[in-house]
């Protein structure tokens, strides 16, 4: 039982309201409060046995079936307010002793309501009527015909609430707010390929260093604003946005290079270069007739030229033959010191006038650097500085 506050009744657990006087009913203080007034109410007392006596014997002389009394004790009248309540007769100061004695008692009109003590009998519903059970106007919930409050809203018996009578409920449930369901992940890869944090992708996403959607703040190779990630028609596209280090998406089989084309292997950064776009030391041929002495161009399709962490190049290795290979112990060009390279690693060919980046089986990948808007199908793997993440929609 949870006591009130504000009029001290006794109101069964879990009830928001005061049955008897529709107070917001406290649970905590209530709580703490409660033994004291059971305590004052004991079964004991003389006021109680008495009152459970006479319904008794009213019980057995109506032959009607035991039932559970509930007592609540009223304020006792005062001696003023018996006084008050005393008959009076009308007497004619003529008559004699006997006359007097004769006139009948009357109260007087104005008497006030006598002060019951209030009795509910509880489970008998055929004798006791007045306890049966009905619901709330306001909120359906369960009463009783003596109840004049609704425990669980606080309406008065009988009515409706009005919005200027509506009252926060105890443990209300919260209400359901619609949220934008992500459309994909991004989920970071470490080193051995294991899987680590997840991050959701929305219609458009931004990643960066920086008080980005998705914030990297532990790796100084990507940029504040680095990339953005954009869903159309179900399809999902990856933007480089003018990042220093780039966005690169690993190659399955075969990919095609332009001049320019940059790609890495392991922690190197190569970029092709085609014949065309050689340096130029000399300015062309004088109108003398002089030729300019060098190394013929004859069967070079191109060079590879290593970027150095500064943004330099380093090493150029011309490109002649039908192919040129790469890796950490055998090929045409060889990173006996980066550990992520692997034996055999990757392939650079000439077929019919076109030049391809070929991965061979190698542990870690061989990465292309995009350009403008490119498409990301399912499970692609995604590099931006050192950070490898896979697709997922």
């Amino acid at each position: 039982m949870i006591v009130c506050l504000n009029c001290g009744k006794l109101n069964p657990e879990g009830f928001n309201y005061c049955l008897e006087c529709g107070a917001e009913i406290q649970p905590e203080q209530a709580q703490a409060s409660e033994s004291g007034i059971l305590a004052g109410l004991s079964a004991d007392s003389p006021e109680i046995q008495e009152l459970k006596n006479e319904v008794s014997a009213e019980q057995g002389a109506s032959g009607s079936p035991a039932s559970s009394v509930a007592i609540e004790l009223q304020p006792e009248a005062t001696e003023d307010m018996a006084m008050h309540n005393a008959p009076t007769a009308k007497i004619d100061p003529g008559m004699d002793l006997e006359e007097q004695a004769s006139v009948v008692l009357e109260p007087i009109e104005d008497e006030p309501e006598e002060i019951p003590v209030q009795v509910t009998l509880e489970g008998n519903p055929e004798t006791v009527a007045e306890s049966a059970p009905t619901t709330c106007q306001n909120c359906g919930a369960a009463m009783r015909t003596n109840d004049r409050f609704c425990g669980s809203c606080g309406a008065a018996y009988g009515k409706r609430s009005t919005p200027t009578e509506a009252k926060t409920m105890f443990m209300a449930s919260q209400e359901q707010q619609e949220t934008v369901k992500p459309m994909g992940r991004l989920i970071s890869l470490d080193p051995s390929g294991s899987e680590g944090l997840v991050y959701n992708l929305m219609e458009t996403t931004v990643l960066g260093r920086e008080d980005c959607d998705i914030t990297i703040t532990d790796d100084p190779f990507i940029s504040p604003r680095h990339c953005t990630f954009t869903f159309s028609e179900g399809n999902l596209s990856i933007q480089d946005n003018d990042s220093l280090n780039g966005v690169y998406v690993k190659i399955h089989g075969e990919v095609p290079l332009q001049s320019g084309s940059v790609f890495r292997v392991g922690q190197q950064a190569l970029m092709y270069v085609a014949p065309r776009d050689f340096e130029k030391i000399a300015t062309d041929s004088p109108e003398d007739g002089t030729v300019y002495w060098g190394a013929p161009r004859e069967n070079i399709w191109g060079k590879l030229v290593r970027i150095t962490n500064t943004g330099g190049m380093a090493e150029h290795y011309l490109l002649h033959g039908p192919f040129l290979t790469m890796g950490r112990e055998r090929g045409d060009i060889v990173f006996s010191t980066d550990a992520f390279v692997s034996g055999t690693h990757a392939r650079v060919s000439l077929s019919h006038d076109k030049v391809i980046l070929a991965d061979l089986n190698s542990s870690n990948g061989t990465y292309i650097k995009i350009t403008g808007s490119t498409p990301l199908p399912v499970n692609s793997i995604v590099l931006t500085g050192r950070k490898l993440f896979r697709i997922e929609y």
